[in-house]
């Protein structure tokens, strides 16, 4: 008989990452620890993104009120009722990624020449890249003329923190955008390749041991 896995997505717990997120959104400590220890003055950030989500609440049906403050009690009301419903969205979402022989397809955009590629690819991924809408990456050193290639490359599953994905992808202002797949540094990863984001064209990448 044929034994069923458990994907590891099964493991989110939907309910802290909705407090994590909404208490983020409303006042409290940031929910991405990591990018609050790479970027402390992000740290307060969370409550700026609040009127950005007001939006994704009218859009969801929530409100109705565009000018409704979301730090008043009504509009954190109707934020926590959107992190609920967000979470438990977010986490299905993660539930139906491919895992084949224990690893995920994913994908980063990184602003450089693939001979300048480093063997520490990092720890900010995503998980279904398929079209970006502006050919570069706009927080690079360069701006806008900066040289930017997709990375593509298959994630071990214990490499991957589902928990802080799913609270990434739960970001309306930015993690739609990349649909972000969050992982743990270190971890070997297999078949890395690259493209050049705006020709598509391929770019041989060097031979290093390639890791998150």
């Amino acid at each position: 008989m044929e034994m069923k896995t458990t994907h590891p997505a099964e493991a989110i717990d939907v309910e802290d990452a909705a407090v994590r997120f909404w208490w983020s959104l409303t006042g409290g400590s940031h929910w991405d620890d990591l990018m609050v220890r790479l970027k402390p003055e992000l740290a307060g950030s969370g409550t700026e993104h609040a009127s950005y989500t007001m939006d994704a609440c009218i859009d969801d049906g929530l409100t109705d009120e565009e000018d409704l403050d979301p730090q008043s009690e009504r509009g954190r009301e109707v934020l926590r009722r959107w992190c609920d419903a967000r979470a438990a969205r977010c986490r299905e979402v993660l539930r139906g990624l491919d895992i084949v022989d224990g690893h995920v397809r994913a994908h980063r955009l990184i602003a450089c020449g693939p001979e300048e590629l480093r063997a520490d690819l990092g720890v900010f991924w995503s998980h279904a890249f398929d079209e970006w809408p502006d050919p570069v990456a706009p927080w690079a050193e360069g701006g806008r003329e900066a040289r930017t290639l997709v990375v593509e490359a298959l994630i071990p599953v214990e490499a991957i923190d589902w928990q802080v994905s799913c609270m990434a992808l739960m970001d309306w202002y930015c993690g739609d955008s990349e649909s972000e797949l969050r992982v743990l540094p270190a971890h070997p990863v297999r078949f890395v390749s690259c493209r050049d984001l705006e020709t598509d064209e391929p770019m041989i990448v060097p031979d290093l041991t390639w890791r998150t």
